[in-house]
């Protein structure tokens, strides 16, 4: 669970420096961040789960998606990148089988969601694998 530790990490930072989330895109201004590399403290700009994790680590955050994909599954990996909420659910419900408490996860439900939103879901997904 190394990715998904990175990504719990990463969140964390996110919300200590009080930085936005995005998920429609890796970086809310990604022309800028396509000619610059830096860390989530001089980040200027929103980004999603995955654009945030590669300002913190040398990878391109699609490459971040396939490590987490092969530790995790693609469910559980979309459940916490995918750019849309539908999708997001959609991801979750067919891994967790639609338990009541998917539908109070703001992560899940929000097309913008926090990053303590995206914590919260991502610290669920790592207390059930867990647990499995």
């Amino acid at each position: 669970m190394r990715t998904l530790n990175l990504l719990i990490a990463t969140l964390e930072k996110v919300i200590q420096c009080n930085k936005e989330l995005y998920m429609k895109q890796y970086y809310k201004d990604s022309y800028f961040y396509q000619e610059q590399n830096t860390t989530i403290h001089s980040c200027g700009t929103a980004a999603c789960v995955l654009g945030y994790a590669a300002l913190e680590v040398p990878m391109h955050p699609r490459a971040i998606w396939i490590q987490l994909n092969k530790e995790i599954g693609n469910d559980l990996a979309d459940s916490i990148a995918d750019p849309t909420a539908s999708k997001r659910m959609a991801a979750a419900t067919c891994f967790f089988n639609r338990p009541d408490w998917l539908y109070e996860c703001e992560h899940l439900t929000s097309e913008e969601p926090t990053a303590q939103d995206a914590l919260d879901y991502v610290l669920k997904v790592k207390s059930h694998l867990s647990n499995a």
